[in-house]
């Protein structure tokens, strides 16, 4: 199953988000999902907040499912992945550290 992972990123010191993120790809990609990641995109955009939300859509937008950090709630962006994902159909999933 493609996979999309959403979660806080923003207001949080980089090695946290990342050790964050990589701990979820790996989990999920080890029990055999293609997993994209929002660290992963090419971000060939203007860096704005706009231009992230819309690659990480159009990426999102080609999943099957959406696995949701224990932050996602404390994010705007992943707010909105969550509801963008429930209106596309895609299975809504979360992170629990232990199960993938």
């Amino acid at each position: 199953m493609r996979v999309y992972i959403a979660g806080k990123i923003g207001d949080l010191p980089k090695e946290v988000y990342e050790a964050n993120f990589k701990e979820a790809v790996k989990s999920w990609r080890r029990h055999g999902h293609d997993v994209v990641s929002p660290l992963e995109l090419p971000h060939n955009h203007d860096r704005t907040w706009q231009s992230y939300m819309f690659e990480n859509l159009k990426a999102l937008s080609g999943c099957e499912g959406i696995v949701l950090l224990e932050s996602w709630v404390e994010s705007p962006g992943a707010r909105i992945k969550k509801a963008w994902a429930e209106r596309l159909g895609l299975k809504v999933m979360y992170f629990n550290h232990d199960v993938a």
